[in-house]
Parts: structure tokens; sequence; C-alpha cells
């Protein structure tokens, strides 16, 4: 099973890949519910798709986030 990219694009602009996302799941069967699965394939770690082509990034001085201690998102 593949994600629906377009439906995917009607809320984000993107999507990324993080390293730890990449190490937890490259080469294992990810249950996706109803007797389906899918696997990351295609994908690099620490990676971004956009998904739309006139996407403004508003801040560019914070384009780079790490996972802080807490396990939240904080920019670098």
């Amino acid at each position: 099973m593949i994600p629906d990219w377009p439906r995917v694009a009607g809320d984000y602009d993107g999507v990324h890949l993080s390293v730890a996302g990449y190490l937890g799941t490259a080469g294992r069967a990810i249950d996706v519910g109803d007797g389906w699965a899918s696997v990351l394939a295609g994908w690099n770690p620490d990676e971004t798709v956009w998904l739309h082509d006139d996407v403004t990034v508003l801040h560019p001085d914070e384009y780079a986030w790490r996972v802080d201690d807490s396990g939240g998102w904080t920019p670098s």
C-alpha cells in the first residue's frame, strides 16, 4: 500500500523523514490496518519531499530542526 499523496497534499506542504524515523522503519513491514502493510521505499534519511511547488519559508534562518530532550522539535 502506498500513501494517497494528493490527499496528503490537501493538508501538508511536505513530508519529512528523520534519521530516527528511517532507522526505525527501514526494512520493516509497517501494519497500516485491515490486513494491509507498507514498507519504507525510495526515501533517504533526513529527506523532505515537498508536495507543492509554492512553499514559502517564513523564517529562512530557522530551517534546521532537531529533537530536544523532551522529545519535541526545536530549531537548531
